[in-house]
């Protein structure tokens, strides 16, 4: 029969496992953590940018209705990404654009018309805007009505 001597020993021998376990846990953690971070940058860091070829496009302009009577878009000039086309029609320095589905929101593009370059980020979607079609915000109807509709190209820069 064990007596409280031995128990004691087995329970001391038994506890410095376990420190040496938590300790061996600990720094396997830490080393896990640093190889989080490693990967995270070297993701930020070398992943290369996209720049797709110019693709032909037809292009128009749309903007935030100034009262109700207007239909100049839906959502009464707030963006499918919730961007208040009132205050601004750009999203992180680049023009905001509706464009078709296959290409994601907040992707970045190129978009040149008669020679000027217009960089734009897609926050919006239309039920016109399908294929090559794409919707630029502008500030207000005569801006959107001398813009019109026009042809030209474009290629994605992100």
């Amino acid at each position: 029969m064990p007596n409280a001597a031995s128990w004691q020993s087995d329970a001391e021998v038994n506890a410095d496992k376990a420190a040496e376990l938590e300790q061996q846990l600990a720094e396997r953690n830490q080393e896990i953590e640093r190889l989080k971070k490693q990967l995270s940058s070297s993701k930020v860091n070398t992943a290369p940018s996209i720049k797709t070829h110019w693709q032909t496009g037809e292009f128009t302009a749309y903007y935030p209705p100034t009262d109700v009577s207007e239909h100049a878009m839906q959502g009464n000039g707030i963006t499918a990404q919730g961007d208040n086309l009132h205050k601004s029609q750009t999203c992180e320095g680049y023009q905001i654009v509706a464009a078709p589905p296959e290409i994601p929101f907040n992707t970045k593009l190129e978009i040149e018309v008669n020679g000027n370059v217009i960089r734009a980020i897609v926050r919006d979607r239309g039920g016109a805007i399908k294929g090559s079609k794409f919707d630029i915000a502008l500030s207000d109807k005569s801006s959107a009505t001398n813009f019109g509709r026009q042809s030209g190209k474009w290629r994605i820069i992100n």
